[in-house]
């Protein structure tokens, strides 16, 4: 799976696809609580992140991530999980 280019996209899309709303998650990675209601779902519709939540939603739903794997607290990421899940 690969990672999105813009960290803040990354981490978003971890957030949304394990549950949490768009504009909750999107100020949670950093951007403006203003706009977050409006942007959070304006950049879930962008095709990039889009496409990596339903690839992470899939992969939670193969078993090969779960919410135990991860550490919501930010010290380990999805992608660092599936890659420890996958070796």
């Amino acid at each position: 799976m690969a990672l999105l280019g813009n960290p803040q996209h990354e981490r978003f899309a971890q957030r949304v696809a394990f549950g949490e709303a768009p504009a909750k998650a999107y100020t949670a990675v950093g951007y403006a609580e203003k706009t977050a209601y409006t942007c959070g779902s304006r950049l879930l519709k962008d095709s990039r992140v889009r496409t990596r939540v339903i690839k992470l939603r899939q992969a939670a739903a193969q078993g090969a991530v779960s919410r135990a794997t991860l550490n919501r607290r930010g010290r380990r990421s999805v992608p660092q999980a599936l890659q420890q899940e996958w070796q």
